[in-house]
């Protein structure tokens, strides 16, 4: 009997112990997802260039980023390569997250825009005229208005 208590006393004794161990190991994990998501969601929110930003400022999108209204057959994100290519040929770095239209055209208050294109409200149009993207850059819906 008398060894019986000891070794419910050294069990107990044992499982205290290991259960008792430091929070720490899985809290760094913790720290360096919020501190990442600070981060992409600082660099989510920068400007674009001030040389590249429109001077056309469409109504529509003055609530959402000051940009011009275009109209763009397909959207790609900022990691893609024809993006990268561009920001990079300009001196700039676009967040991989960023919304970015190509094939875009501009298009004024009101105006109509085909069901299956996207209706965006972008920050840097000038390079729209480039004769084979026409990308438009630093968008976001114009549905989000």
């Amino acid at each position: 009997m008398y060894l019986l208590q000891i070794s419910i006393s050294l069990l107990l004794l044992i499982s205290t112990a290991a259960t008792a161990l430091p929070l720490s190991t899985p809290l760094i994990p913790l720290l360096d997802t919020l501190i990442n998501i600070t981060i992409t969601a600082s660099t989510l929110n920068s400007a674009p260039p001030t040389a590249l930003t429109t001077t056309t400022h469409s109504l529509e999108c003055a609530d959402v980023n000051q940009g011009a209204l275009v109209c763009c057959p397909s959207i790609v994100d900022g990691d893609q390569p024809v993006v990268v290519m561009a920001a990079k040929m300009f001196g700039f770095v676009l967040n991989g997250n960023s919304v970015n239209g190509v094939g875009c055209r501009t298009i004024y208050n009101g105006a109509y825009c085909p069901v299956l294109e996207h209706r965006l409200c972008c920050q840097v149009t000038d390079l729209m005229v480039l004769p084979l993207v026409s990308l438009a850059m630093w968008c976001h819906r114009a549905e989000e208005l």
